[in-house]
């Protein structure tokens, strides 16, 4: 009964504060007070109808306060007869209510922050920031989020775990966009790590997903995904065919920046296919797209990518020209990732010039870099290329240091793809120091990786190597088998210079042997296809090997 009388009087209250108020902040027109004159007499009371409403609203906010505070207890009798104020349900309910809407505010206090942190590339404090948001209220959004910035700095375990917790969620929320969102995700972790079947089945997933909502954006995605799957296991053809579905749709639906997206996949599969004029012409179109809506990011990554294309070419200069056109743009965006990424690749072309302290100091400044924004994957690349230079430099303990230190990170962050190429470095280390056994061991663990990640790129290269301990050991019917085994998985794939590559080493083998017409037969195949894909380097290289093979026939 006092709850109803206490409702009755706030309800009164309330009602009659409003119309004070309203009298208080009205103003009547001349007209008005004429027609009216009881207006009149209250058009000078403003201040007296603003101090009853606020009367009316302490009084009223004071009741209602008392009122909740009643509602939040009740007295009940104890086993012993005295009588304890208790808590309520709706007492329960309000207090639930505080706490929700103040774990609500925080959660998105640090989802904003961390979306601030995001749009300024500090991908590490994005996280923490996802992450406390998280601990407030979890939701799928952040969960995503803190997933993308872990991704983005390489902490490929930190990510995978935030995609999974987060896809757990959608999937008990039932919300398909962010279950699709979350999949793909995983298999971009996957892909990274070179767990390909592994990216592959999650790709798959999310695509019968984007098919059975009608998500056409998300379809193309997922294309371009599976496509980047088969390209890194070297099914070129299967990758082309991905693509150029993701092409399709984003041409369909009018989306420029994913058509620039499919154009630089294109032009990718060509370049290792060895096709490196139409890699450059895809490479060139999807750069036109990007500049012409402003895309920075995408500008600085195409021209990357044109960069690598001239370095393969042997055109050093072009390559070192759009390498620092892109370093200029992700110094000018604040991109330290990006940075990082060119600084590398001016090394690299700096490396092949023979100007290797110019190498050392751009690869250490990559370094530097990816050491300061927790990049670890990248740290881990840096030090096998500072390694590269040591190497180069006749330092082979210095070399062999850099590259256990790359291997052990590598094998720490599973990263497989990255363990296997500094397997294969140490193992070249060892055939540097004439130690065959030992780099045929190293050459060997490699091989097994890429096999079993399907990896046969890698493969092949891998039986190159082997075959090429074979033939310094003397033993040419080895080394020739491994050198054929690696020449037939690289026409399977398309890969044209990889194809020259151990047409080379056959050569070799047969110049060894004294089968000079054979050897020279290869050596001509050889440059046949370095000359197609414009490898001046390479065609200068086997030029002057005809000439010996032509000269010892004579």
């Amino acid at each position: 009964m006092i709850k109803f009388w206490l409702t009755i009087l706030c309800g009164f209250l309330a009602i009659f504060g409003a119309i004070a108020a309203w009298f208080a902040s009205t103003t009547f027109t001349n007209d008005q007070q004429s027609r009216y004159p009881a207006l009149k007499k209250l058009a000078g009371k403003k201040f007296t109808f603003g101090f009853i409403a606020l009367i009316f609203g302490i009084i009223g906010y004071g009741i209602n306060t008392w009122q909740t505070a009643v509602e939040a207890l009740e007295p009940v009798v104890t086993t012993e007869g005295t009588i304890i104020k208790k808590a309520t349900e709706s007492g329960f309910d309000k207090e639930a209510q505080d706490a929700a809407d103040e774990l609500k505010k925080r959660a998105k206090e640090y989802f904003g922050e961390g979306e601030k942190e995001f749009a300024a590339n500090n991908y590490m404090n994005a996280a923490n920031n996802y992450k406390a948001s998280i601990a407030f209220l979890p939701t799928m959004a952040a969960y995503l989020n803190e997933g993308i910035s872990l991704h983005n700095i390489s902490d490929y375990p930190g990510a995978l775990q935030a995609y999974e917790q987060g896809l757990l969620l959608a999937q008990r929320k039932g919300n398909r966009s962010f279950e699709a969102a979350f999949l793909g995700n995983i298999g971009l972790v996957y892909t990274n790590q070179g767990k390909l079947n592994d990216a592959l089945i999650y790709h798959q997933q999310a695509l019968g997903i984007h098919k059975a909502i009608g998500d056409e954006q998300g379809q193309a995605s997922d294309f371009n995904n599976i496509g980047t799957v088969y390209s890194d296991q070297g099914k070129l053809e299967e990758a082309l065919n991905y693509y150029q579905q993701a092409l399709s749709i984003h041409k369909a639906i009018g989306d420029e920046q994913g058509q620039a997206s499919d154009l630089t996949n294109i032009g990718s599969v060509y370049d290792n296919q060895g096709k490196l004029n139409d890699a450059l012409s895809y490479h060139q179109q999807a750069l036109g797209i990007y500049r012409a809506i402003g895309n920075q990011l995408g500008e600085a990554a195409v021209s990357t990518n044109i960069g690598n294309v001239y370095f393969q070419q042997g055109n050093l200069n072009e390559a070192l020209n759009y390498h620092q056109q892109a370093l200029g743009i992700h110094k000018a965006i604040g991109n330290q990732l990006g940075q990082a990424h060119n600084l590398t690749n001016i090394g690299n072309v700096y490396f092949q010039q023979g100007k290797l302290n110019d190498a050392l100091s751009y690869y250490q400044q990559a370094l530097v870099i990816h050491k300061a924004i927790g990049n670890q994957l990248g740290y881990a690349s840096d030090l096998s290329n500072i390694g590269n230079v040591y190497s180069q430099q006749g330092k082979l303990n210095d070399a062999f240091n850099y590259f256990q230190q790359a291997l052990g990170i590598q094998q720490a962050l599973g990263e497989q793809l990255g363990a296997a190429h500094d397997l294969t470095n140490i193992g070249n280390v060892y055939f540097q120091q004439g130690k065959l056994n030992d780099a045929l061991s190293y050459y060997q663990q490699a091989l097994g990786i890429h096999k079993a990640i399907g990896n046969q790129l890698g493969e092949a290269a891998d039986l190159g190597n082997i075959g090429a301990v074979y033939s310094q050991q003397g033993k040419l019917n080895d080394a020739f088998n491994y050198f054929q085994q690696a020449l037939g998985i690289q026409k399977a794939i398309g890969e044209h210079i990889g194809e020259a590559n151990a047409l080379c080493n056959i050569g070799l083998v047969y110049k060894d042997q004294g089968k000079l017409n054979d050897a020279l037969s290869y050596y001509q195949q050889a440059l046949a296809l370095y000359k197609i894909v414009g490898a001046s380097i390479q065609v200068r290289i086997v030029e002057d090997n005809i000439k010996e093979v032509q000269a010892r026939m004579k």
